[in-house]
């Protein structure tokens, strides 16, 4: 996978963040059993990678046997709490990722995020891994006035606001769901062989 997107031809190359750059599982298993120990609540569901990738609220209304949107509100915002205080340190890079990201801006390719992860961890993991140096920009659902509702949504928006001609950009994840998302906006994936899905 990485010989493929380090030959690419493609001058634009969009990155999910979470199970593509980095390896988060860590970080975000520990909000997110810090959060069920707090209210006192078993999961539906083993807290392990495969949980992650979608959105807060989404995962917990999966998680819980009676999801109440009070009770979900409560939950994300004690994760967001847990997470950007503490837990996101705990994100690392997977391994090759650098010299990967290293040989493209030698190419004079445009890297840019595009995550579900909210941008205030995203802009703090950034900047804990030094990431700022290879990509452009980066842009999460609450990047957005009103925050967009889907990945693909903030593709094509990005699609836009970079003016950037689909026939050259590509989108590199690790989730069906990152495929779906650049089908929905015709431009070209590759999924690594790592991740969450």
């Amino acid at each position: 996978m990485l010989e493929e997107l380090i030959n690419t031809a493609k001058k634009y190359i969009l990155f999910d963040l979470d199970g593509t750059i980095i390896d988060s599982a860590e970080s975000i298993l520990s909000s997110f059993d810090k959060v069920f120990q707090k209210h006192k609540i078993s999961p539906l569901k083993k807290l392990d990678k495969h949980i992650i990738g979608p959105p807060l609220n989404e995962t917990f209304i999966n998680l819980i046997e009676k999801p109440s949107d009070k009770l979900i509100n409560s939950m994300v915002e004690d994760f967001k709490f847990f997470y950007d205080q503490e837990d996101y340190k705990l994100s690392r890079l997977f391994p090759e990722i650098l010299e990967c990201l290293k040989l493209l801006k030698n190419q004079k390719k445009i890297l840019i995020i595009i995550t579900n992860k909210r941008k205030a961890p995203t802009k703090k993991i950034i900047e804990l891994l030094n990431l700022d140096e290879f990509f452009n920009s980066s842009y999460s659902l609450d990047s957005f006035n009103p925050k967009m509702k889907s990945k693909s949504n903030v593709i094509k928006e990005v699609l836009s606001l970079e003016r950037i001609d689909k026939k050259k950009a590509i989108y590199v994840g690790d989730r069906i769901e990152d495929g779906e998302a650049s089908n929905k906006n015709n431009i070209e994936f590759i999924m690594v062989p790592w991740g969450y899905n």
